[in-house]
């Protein structure tokens, strides 16, 4: 019987590895099997699964029902599914007009309704893909809405809540677990704010990197035992309250004596904006323009090959 690799697989049936493996950690659709070096390979069988499912999912039928059904129906399913067209904005309507039903969703504090409108992107678009277009933007939406004084206090807190969940069940299903390159993710103390964070969080988990999430308002101390006991490959930490230069100068060079002796310090977030030249002062690092966690630890390691 004819083995497949995961990007033959997302050739064959169009859609992502991010998504195949997604429906593989929730619902258990597939079960793999794995070379000794650990990589998937997917049966002939498997391949109709995941057809079948696509298929049924793209009809309205929600991914937790359709891992339910009997096997035979979802292979019978898979008939036609090879012809859909890759999943597009097209499925759910404009993105930001997604975003605008399940913005008014949470201001009628209707949890069901709002859970029903995120779960279909959640559930067909690659993890990242539903975090850029939907629950990022949904998030900006609530903040912008709450300061123009649109929405409540009360409603921004419910739709944030729920908007963290769904962006920590997507962590939970991209973590690389057998990844060596952990990174330490956390905000410092006084920012409260950890949207950005975990989005971060996803991304490192895209490139194969470990997230170990620590999460808002994390004390210095807690961040020095940590990373003390984790010996992680890189620190980074999010700051989105804006700060008087001089108190955000003393802040970061806490955060680099408390970090910097065991890893790289990367930081990142809206409360730096203006402030990029004061970060590379006090020995901490900024994102590189690749946007590749790899590049920033090259770079580390040549520059201190030259100080030698």
């Amino acid at each position: 019987m004819t083995k497949y690799r995961i990007r033959t697989v997302s050739q064959m049936t169009g859609l992502s590895p991010a998504l195949i493996r997604a429906w593989e950690a929730r619902y258990r659709l597939v079960v793999p099997e794995r070379t000794p070096a650990g990589y998937r390979l997917y049966s002939d069988e498997d391949v109709a699964l995941l057809q079948g499912a696509q298929r049924l999912v793209q009809r309205g039928i929600a991914p937790m029902e359709v891992a339910q059904l009997p096997r035979a129906q979802l292979k019978e399913a898979s008939g036609a599914a090879v012809h859909e067209p890759p999943v597009t904005s097209s499925v759910i309507g404009s993105y930001s007009e997604h975003v605008e039903r399940i913005v008014a969703a949470f201001a009628r504090f209707n949890q069901a309704e709002a859970e029903g409108l995120l779960s279909r992107p959640l559930s067909m678009l690659p993890p990242l893909e539903a975090c850029r277009q939907i629950l990022v933007p949904l998030m900006r939406e609530l903040g912008d809405r709450w300061h123009r004084g649109e929405i409540s206090v009360a409603v921004e807190h419910f739709g944030t809540s729920l908007i963290r969940a769904k962006l920590v069940m997507l962590l939970e299903t991209m973590r690389h677990r057998g990844g060596h390159k952990t990174v330490l993710c956390a905000c410092p103390p006084g920012d409260l704010h950890e949207g950005g964070l975990l989005m971060f969080a996803l991304e490192a988990a895209e490139q194969g990197w470990q997230p170990i999430y620590l999460g808002p308002d994390l004390p210095l101390a807690a961040l020095t035992s940590a990373t003390a006991q984790v010996q992680p490959s890189l620190a980074a930490l999010s700051l989105v309250m804006r700060r008087e230069p001089s108190e955000l100068q003393r802040l970061l060079c806490s955060l680099h004596d408390a970090v910097a002796e065991r890893c790289p310090v990367l930081l990142g977030g809206s409360g730096l904006a203006g402030h990029e030249e004061l970060v590379l002062r006090t020995g901490c690092h900024l994102m590189p323009p690749s946007g590749r966690l790899d590049d920033l630890l090259s770079a580390g390691r040549e520059r201190r090959s030259s100080d030698r």
